[in-house]
């Protein structure tokens, strides 16, 4: 079993109708960011604190999280966005903040930064949503079992 997961009920809920005159929309985007160096350093306790940090940023800013999935060296997240939300922008504060409360609460993480450079993302259509859902939830399986 992977470190940590979280998997939200009814993925469609995702889809988001505000009102008869906006757009509705499905915009579900798949990312992966590594810790510095490949370090194995997301431990089960770090783990479940970056998730808790994942799931306020996601709530503060109005993404929707809908998958987590942390291992020792890397996350994947799955959110749906809003149209007018950059799928760069996520990877800003969610890097950003969960570095910033990681390090505080465990001072063994302390250093220039927690995360390396960069992430992968790719935008998932709605008939492949579950499909990445499982693999995500799955990630002990892809891995080995190297949690």
């Amino acid at each position: 079993m992977p470190l940590s997961i979280y998997i939200r009920d009814g993925v469609s809920t995702a889809v988001r109708d505000t009102s008869p005159r906006t757009a509705s929309y499905i915009l579900y985007y798949h990312y992966v960011f590594r810790t510095k160096y490949n370090r194995p350093v997301l431990t089960k306790a770090v783990a479940g604190e970056l998730l808790a940090v994942l799931a306020a940023v996601c709530e503060e800013r109005g993404y929707l999280l809908c998958a987590a999935a942390a291992m020792p060296d890397h996350v994947h997240l799955v959110l749906s966005l809003k149209p007018t939300t950059p799928p760069a922008e996520p990877m800003q504060y969610v890097k950003g903040r969960s570095s910033r409360e990681l390090r505080r609460a465990f001072p063994e993480l302390a250093g220039p930064s927690l995360w390396a450079s960069g992430y992968y993302v790719e935008a998932v259509g709605k008939k492949n949503i579950h499909q990445v859902l499982h693999y995500v939830s799955r990630q002990d399986d892809h891995h080995d079992g190297a949690a």
